[in-house]
């Protein structure tokens, strides 16, 4: 069963804080994470605010919204031999790593395919999936830490529960 908390909420502290990082690192990485969702989680870029007041919007009630002050994924580029080779020195292999098809600027800033893998023989398989595709790569972003400095959350209507 779910509870509400209203110290979760979205609040506009939490936006105008979002706000704030838009404007001076030019985006933000989100994880959003469901109410009894098994586990299941999406992944955005925001470009402006007005696009993650959108995104917030759209959500479901009870969903776990973590925003990234800090550049996330950072290696970004079309899918190719160099980018794979590239993303296989970013991390170590058996370091878990995400690759995301990377949102049209213009979209809703929800990223259409996301794989984590473990190895670098993974990545070079799943790769093959986007090639010639503009993707973001990278350490998976600690979206399960507590709130600091760096990185807030709120759930959408103050709901908590599993996720």
């Amino acid at each position: 069963m779910h509870q509400r908390n209203p110290d979760r909420d979205v609040s506009d502290k939490f936006l105008s804080t979002v706000h704030e990082w838009i404007k001076a690192t030019g985006d933000v990485f989100v994880v959003l994470r469901y109410l009894r969702g098994a586990g299941s989680r999406d992944h955005a870029f925001c470009y402006t605010p007005k696009m993650f007041y959108q995104l917030v919007e759209k959500s479901p009630d009870g969903a776990d919204i973590v925003v990234f002050r800090k550049p996330q994924l950072v290696l970004r580029g079309f899918c190719d031999g160099d980018f794979v080779e590239a993303a296989c020195k970013l991390v170590s292999d058996g370091e878990e790593s995400l690759l995301l098809l990377m949102p049209p600027k213009d979209s809703e800033g929800l990223c259409q395919s996301s794989r984590s893998q473990m190895s670098h023989d993974e990545l070079r398989i799943e790769a093959m999936d986007y090639l010639n595709q503009l993707i973001a790569f990278g350490p998976v972003p600690r979206w399960f830490d507590n709130d600091h400095d760096d990185m807030i959350s709120a759930s959408k209507s103050g709901l908590d529960g599993p996720r």
